[in-house]
């Protein structure tokens, strides 16, 4: 199950960075702003394009165990409010055992892997390693 994780920790990373220069754009453009499921509940298309990006990436080596938000923080993003980020994680046997959260705007990187219990960020200005 490691070996998985740690491709599927690759694949997702490198997709997220794809939708970081995505979102750095949108972020420092125009948006176009609709509602999902209720008048607070905002979406731009730049979610949508993420979105795309992630699950055809995704999709191509890994059916299902995955869980993605395009942007999260989407009011802050219709504002210009750099706390932002793309999140994305896997789950199996319905137990998230990875999650990578990344900010292009800020440029911080974190994940978090179950098995090993590791957070850090990956611009090595901080690391947190649990090993119980």
């Amino acid at each position: 199950m490691e070996r998985n994780v740690s491709d599927y920790f690759e694949t997702a990373l490198s997709l997220i960075k794809e939708g970081g220069k995505i979102q750095t754009k949108g972020f420092y453009g125009s948006k176009t702003i609709t509602t999902k499921s209720s008048p607070k509940d905002f979406v731009t298309e730049y979610d949508t394009i993420i979105e795309q990006v992630l699950f055809k990436g995704l999709k191509s080596k890994y059916l299902s165990h995955k869980i993605v938000d395009p942007i999260d923080g989407t009011t802050n993003f219709i504002h210009s409010y750099p706390f932002v980020c793309i999140s994305v994680a896997l789950a199996i046997d319905k137990q998230i055992v990875l999650e990578i959260t990344y900010n292009p705007i800020l440029n911080l990187n974190y994940h978090a892997k179950k098995k090993t219990k590791e957070l850090s960020l990956i611009n090595n200005k901080y690391t947190f390693q649990n090993s119980k």
